[in-house]
């Protein structure tokens, strides 16, 4: 991965750097919203796809 990101961007820390500042991203973005709250509907969109798929909770 590192590797890609140092041949599209031309910097070989590239893929080091975005890692190095992803949590204060993730940090500004929680405190804008206002919650750490995440809205997951993963499942819910797995399920009316693939209706035969048990949830956690079935098994």
């Amino acid at each position: 991965m590192d590797q890609f990101y140092g041949k599209v961007t031309g910097d070989n820390l590239a893929f080091y750097k975005l890692c190095k500042c992803l949590p204060l991203v993730i940090q500004d973005v929680i405190k804008k919203r206002g919650s750490s709250e995440i809205n997951n509907t993963g499942e819910e969109e797995m399920k009316k796809i693939f209706p035969e798929i048990k949830s956690k909770e079935e098994y």
